[in-house]
């Protein structure tokens, strides 16, 4: 398992449902955080994200699309595909690194003259 994996999902990756779920299940079973390559089999993902063979086999292939992992087939063990994740660090606007960072306003902002009172 690679905790530095998951965490970059969670702070750099703007995926959702099953898509999360297979990135999530190739964090999980990531070797080295080096080289970030992980080789579980397609029934494997599955499992784990509670969907079909097919379904993980679809969110793979939209991972891969994203450019947020690369597959070389059959180089693992077993004979099973090799996914390298391609994650980069770079902060979305979800996420954000500061410490104290400025308040995120919804809506319209009001005027900030300070009122004078009128007798």
């Amino acid at each position: 398992m690679s905790i530095r994996a998951m965490q970059l999902i969670w702070d750099h990756v703007d995926c959702t449902g099953g898509d999360l779920l297979a990135l999530l299940c190739l964090a999980d079973h990531v070797g080295s955080d080096k080289e970030m390559v992980a080789w579980p089999s397609i029934g494997l993902i599955a499992r784990r994200c509670r969907m079909t063979e097919r379904g993980a086999q679809k969110a793979i292939r939209r991972l891969e699309a994203k450019g947020l992992l690369t597959i070389e087939g059959g180089g693992g063990r077993g004979g099973t595909n090799r996914y390298r994740l391609t994650i980069n660090p770079e902060p979305t606007d979800r996420v954000s690194d500061d410490k104290n960072p400025e308040p995120q306003f919804r809506g319209e902002l009001r005027d900030t003259k300070p009122r004078t009172l009128r007798h």
